[in-house]
């Protein structure tokens, strides 16, 4: 059975802007656990749990790809930091505006249940609008991981927040 978000499952976020560390991993099966495996490595060879706690981390399909074709899908993921944070490659230093999103709570996985009923709950809002092109040239739909220093751990379980960028109707 398709969900229906209402008003009440949505959240509108402020994130603020912020400065971020990127890894991205254009193409390629397991294109999302490689680009896991070298920002966590740069989390750990900057102590930055210890330097900047309040780190932040999203991740987003870059290209989307097509189904059945990990070829063609890419993943991208980010890390805030401090803004004088050093970063060398592969990383790269990008920078979030910010703005106010839509945001949907989802447990790792359960993507088809969020996505789209995400998206059809903004198309048919009488109060927002999509906000393209938000992203350094990329449509702007993040996945925030939530809780990110616990992800592992027992008895957390993993938890994402999907993110739409929008705008209120003017």
């Amino acid at each position: 059975m398709k969900k229906t978000l209402t008003d009440r499952d949505i959240r509108i976020i402020y994130l603020p802007p912020m400065t971020v560390a990127s890894i991205h991993i254009a193409n390629g099966e397991g294109s999302e656990q490689r680009s896991a495996e070298i920002l966590d490595k740069f989390i750990k060879d900057n102590n930055l749990k210890n330097v900047y706690p309040s780190a932040r981390c999203f991740g987003f399909n870059n290209p989307d790809g097509v189904p059945d074709n990990n070829i063609s899908h890419g993943y991208e993921r980010w890390i805030s930091i401090p803004d004088d944070m050093d970063v060398t490659l592969p990383l790269v230093k990008k920078h979030l505006n910010g703005g106010i999103y839509a945001a949907y709570m989802i447990p790792m996985g359960a993507f088809d249940e969020g996505w789209l009923p995400l998206h059809e709950w903004v198309s048919n809002s009488e109060k927002y609008d999509f906000r393209w092109n938000t992203v350094e040239g990329v449509c702007g739909w993040l996945e925030e991981h939530l809780n990110y220093w616990s992800w592992g751990k027992k008895g957390y379980e993993i938890q994402l927040d999907l993110l739409l960028p929008i705008r209120p109707i003017d």
